[in-house]
């Protein structure tokens, strides 16, 4: 089994890791002490599977793939953050939204009063 530790960075003062276990790809966060995690896999190509096999190349991954995936699960990461803590990007709060739940009667009374015009 290969564990390999790709990248941490920051998001709104939330750490990110961003680890690979053979071919499948982590990222774990902490938020107000809670730990969330998220795996993926990313199936490596048959040339890199090949290449790795013979022993050319350290990874089953070609670069851009490599550096794709991490990205992917970067932006998971931070959507996670984003949501948990109700702040946009910038971590500036998001705004509370007033939701209005519109029953079958309501349309029905809609519709009358745009029939009566």
């Amino acid at each position: 089994m290969e564990i390999v530790t790709h990248k941490k960075t920051k998001h709104i003062g939330c750490p990110i890791y961003i680890r690979r276990i053979n071919t499948t790809f982590e990222y774990l966060t902490v938020i107000r002490g809670e730990i969330y995690s998220q795996l993926v896999i990313f199936k490596p190509t048959l040339t890199g599977r090949l290449m790795h096999a013979v022993g050319a190349w350290k990874t089953p991954y070609i670069k851009k793939h490599l550096q794709s995936s991490i990205f992917y699960l970067i932006a998971m990461a931070e959507a996670t953050i984003e949501t948990i803590l109700d702040v946009d990007e910038t971590g500036k709060k998001n705004k509370k939204i007033k939701v209005t739940h519109i029953t079958d009667s309501d349309v029905e009374k809609l519709e009358a009063e745009n029939n009566k015009k």
